[in-house]
């Protein structure tokens, strides 16, 4: 690992594992490339969010909303005499209808970090990743996640700049 003996520093650092031809070419172009959706190794990223975040994120949203209409508050009570939670359901069409919408209307990028609360893995790095990346020689760079995420604001105004200028 990159850092030697020094723990991560929870919550203010970030890791990026990557092999041998990954950290090539990180440190030759001193940049660090999204890979398509479709081409990373653990597409869960991309549908973990959609099957498990992104109804967390929904259903206060959906409630609120039920809750300001009483043709829809009586719609979920009457379905509910009868066995139906309405709001899981009508939840799971919304997320279902938005993959279907995502899939034909955006191309996905991702980079992936991890952090970690845990002592051992701090140190020693996460067995999962170095499992996926450590077959041609397994890096892990540790970035600042402040100073990463001020970069990644600055990076996505000027990709927002180019697109509406």
């Amino acid at each position: 690992m990159v850092r030697g003996n020094r723990k991560l520093q929870t919550d203010q650092e970030v890791v990026h594992y990557t092999g041998a031809s990954g950290l090539y070419g990180i440190l030759t172009s001193k940049t660090i490339w999204a890979s398509h959706a479709s081409f990373v190794n653990d597409t869960e990223e991309v549908v973990g969010f959609l099957g498990r975040v992104l109804p967390v994120i929904l259903k206060p949203v959906y409630e609120r909303y039920v809750a300001e209409s009483e043709y829809l508050q009586q719609c979920v009570q009457d379905s509910r005499r009868l066995g139906i939670d309405l709001l899981d359901h009508d939840l799971k069409k919304f997320v279902q209808g938005f993959k279907e919408a995502q899939v034909r209307a955006t191309v996905h990028y991702v980079v992936s970090f991890c952090t970690t609360s845990d002592a051992w893995v701090s140190q020693h790095g996460l067995l999962s990743q170095w499992r996926g990346y450590g077959r041609d020689g397994g890096y892990a760079i540790v970035f600042d996640r402040e100073r990463l995420g001020a970069f990644l604001e600055q990076e996505r105004a000027v990709s927002s700049s180019k697109c509406n200028g």
